[in-house]
């Protein structure tokens, strides 16, 4: 995992200076880097089958009850 995260990088820059290469523009490059991190992100999501509005929906209302949980907490103990 450490190795992942030195290399990562690395691996990064040589795809930005390979696209900016061939596009000769950087907003045009990070535009590219962005839409292919959001084809990456969809292509996770639909592999492992995650409907992301439910995922959202679930999580929102968790954080909620647990804050709701931790200020009944803080309240009660004054």
């Amino acid at each position: 995992m450490t190795i992942a995260l030195f290399l990562n990088p690395f691996g990064y820059d040589l795809v930005v200076f390979g696209i900016n290469s061939i596009t000769k523009n950087y907003w045009m490059t990070m535009s590219i880097m962005y839409m292919l991190a959001g084809l990456f992100f969809a292509l996770f999501m639909y592999l492992y089958n995650i409907n992301p509005i439910h995922a959202f929906r679930y999580h929102s209302i968790r954080t909620r009850n647990h804050i709701k949980r931790k200020l009944k907490q803080k309240n009660g103990k004054l």
